[in-house]
């Protein structure tokens, strides 16, 4: 059988069906993406994909664009150029994340619209030619269905590679310390109970989800040890430590309460701690990769990460963002003092990232003089002081050579914050539009978009 391409598909089917088809059906691209545009959103899973108002606003004209791409009359299909779209729907649908059983639904919905359109319209004289047009109706949106899965499964299989690798690239040495660090984090949480001075109206600010062990808990403690069990079990203890802020809280809470309360924290952080130390021993001894420069994130595992975000503010209404960092004047530097020179401020450059970033945040080289921050739990305001901070932080750190001459670094940064748009790649553009307006502007600064 032979596969199903569009070039295959135009080849074999003769142009009067095609225009026949075309004639027909043209005009009911509207209806067309109406119908693919509603049967996504009956799916709750895909709805939660679809019901940002940028994305509704422009999906329905991008679904009756696909139609009319589709449904092209046999002088102006171009099965290259169709081909390439639907390969490209297909990647973005596994990159956003929309469930592929629900895109199979939607088409065979439309491919079924469309076959009862062509037996309406037909005027009772040529059978042959309904027949040659549902065959071919058919077996147009089943090549669409067969490309775009094709693209989804690569996509899926691809991210998932690289999933795994970035759990073994955060087994790395330095996961021991930033265990301990997060330790060191929860038993401060904890002592802090202690004093008779805990504000009983503070709420929020006591949930040790608010903390930076409870960020660190949300946000890195499952890439770093994916679906180890003791990672459930702490997750269990965690809630358990919570519920005893609320005890704390309640209007039922006595002070001879109080010793009983702490014993449990005590307890809960104990078991806690000896379960972080289980896992870390588990990660490390799986495989590290990092990029052999920087030592940072390689960007091949900037998808999961960001997809990963991407979800965590979707259901938890909460905000992110990312810092696209430009090192100027980059290539001056290479052409005066050589690679290895530019290579040493690349290094300088993550150096000061790794110490000023928090232990929840994700930084990356991006390309060849760039590099990237995904700043979890941070909106605009905070993600412009942190990008400050870091300019601040380069400007005050420069090489210095061995004959004694000193390269101050400089950097732009651009600032882009999570809006609730499903594809990742749309804040990816608007972070490197910051970056060029930073650039224009004279470099060396902060710019946000």
């Amino acid at each position: 059988m032979p596969k199903r391409d569009f070039s295959n598909l135009v080849e074999n089917t003769p142009s009067a069906t095609v225009d026949y088809v075309s004639s027909v059906l043209r005009e009911s691209c509207s209806d067309i993406a109406a119908i693919f545009y509603q049967e996504m959103l009956s799916d709750s899973e895909a709805a939660a994909f679809l019901d940002h108002n940028k994305v509704e606003s422009r999906m329905f004209g991008m679904f009756e664009a696909w139609a009319a791409e589709v449904l092209q009359s046999s002088a102006a299909i171009q099965p290259k150029e169709l081909k390439a779209i639907h390969l490209k729907i297909g990647e973005t649908h596994a990159r956003v994340g929309i469930p592929a059983e629900q895109v199979i639904h939607g088409t065979q919905v439309v491919k079924a619209f469309c076959v009862k359109a062509l037996i309406s319209a037909w005027d009772g004289q040529d059978k042959h030619q309904l027949d040659d047009g549902v065959l071919y109706v058919m077996s147009l949106f089943d090549t669409c269905l067969s490309i775009m899965n094709k693209a989804y499964l690569q996509r899926t299989l691809e991210d998932e590679r690289n999933a795994q690798a970035l759990r073994f690239r955060l087994a790395s040495v330095d996961l021991s310390v930033e265990c301990e660090r997060m330790k060191t984090e929860l038993i401060s949480w904890s002592r802090d109970m202690a004093y008779d001075d805990w504000p009983s109206n503070s709420g929020k600010q006591s949930s040790i989800y608010a903390s930076m062990f409870g960020a660190w808990l949300s946000h890195k403690a499952p890439l770093h040890f994916g679906d180890f069990p003791e990672l459930d079990r702490i997750r269990g203890l965690v809630a358990e430590l919570n519920g005893c802020v609320e005890r704390q809280l309640s209007d039922s809470f006595k002070a001879s309460d109080r010793s009983g309360l702490f014993a449990d924290v005590r307890r809960l952080t104990d078991q806690v701690c000896f379960l972080i130390d289980e896992l870390a021993q588990k990660s490390q001894r799986e495989m590290d990769s990092r990029d052999p420069l920087t030592s940072l994130y390689g960007r091949r595992f900037l998808d999961g990460i960001l997809k990963r975000e991407n979800q965590i503010a979707h259901s938890a209404g909460d905000a992110y963002s990312l810092l696209m960092i430009d090192v100027d004047d980059f290539k001056q530097v290479n052409d005066t003092y050589g690679h290895a020179i530019g290579d040493r401020v690349l290094k300088q450059v993550a150096k000061v990232l790794t110490h000023v970033v928090r232990q929840t945040d994700f930084a990356f080289r991006y390309g060849g003089d760039e590099l990237l921050v995904v700043l979890t739990s941070s909106d605009i305001d905070a993600a412009r002081r942190k990008a400050d901070a870091i300019l601040q932080s380069i400007r005050a750190a420069p090489v210095n050579l061995d004959d004694g001459r000193v390269i101050p670094i400089k950097v732009s940064i651009g600032v882009a914050e999570y809006r609730g748009h499903p594809d990742y790649e749309t804040m990816l553009k608007r972070a490197d539009e910051a970056v060029y307006a930073a650039k224009t502007a004279g470099k060396n600064q902060v710019s946000s978009k």
